[in-house]
């Protein structure tokens, strides 16, 4: 069956490569779609596309380990650093995320899902993860990406 993944994906190799991140950016509501709810197959390649793709179009999942080391040394203040967590709808909640901080000039903020929550929510890191970088990716987000859980 073909699906967008192969239109963004060469899947011939050991193991995929991108081969169009235009097609990521296009589709990426479809993609994260089955990121979540396709079948295992399409789920680790939908994961992939999203995870390849983000960085070159300037969403990096980061550590934010080194701002708060900055911060502790007082190199960098004057702002908060919220830790939300988006438990429900995590992809429409992260892409409101992604436009309240772009349009308040706001980059560090932490995109939690805590893992008493993965157990109620069925959520784990993997699926997290990827939809939080589609998010960023709908929304033109560019940036350091932290997501905790």
């Amino acid at each position: 069956m073909k699906t967008v993944l192969s239109d963004c994906l060469n899947t011939a190799g050991a193991r995929p490569s991108l081969k169009d991140v235009g097609v990521v950016k296009a589709n990426i509501t479809e993609i994260v779609r089955l990121a979540v709810f396709g079948d295992p197959a399409e789920q680790a390649l939908a994961r992939y596309a999203i995870h390849a793709a983000a960085p070159e179009l300037g969403a990096v999942s980061s550590s934010i380990q080194g701002l708060y080391m900055a911060r502790g040394r007082g190199e960098v203040s004057g702002f908060t650093v919220p830790a939300v967590n988006i438990r429900g709808m995590a992809y429409d909640m992260s892409r409101a995320l992604f436009r309240a901080m772009q349009s308040t000039n706001a980059w560090a903020t932490v995109f939690e899902l805590a893992r008493s929550e993965m157990g109620y929510t069925h959520q784990q890191p993997a699926e997290i993860a990827a939809v939080v970088l589609a998010a960023a990716i709908a929304e033109g987000y560019q940036g350091p990406v932290f997501i905790q859980g």
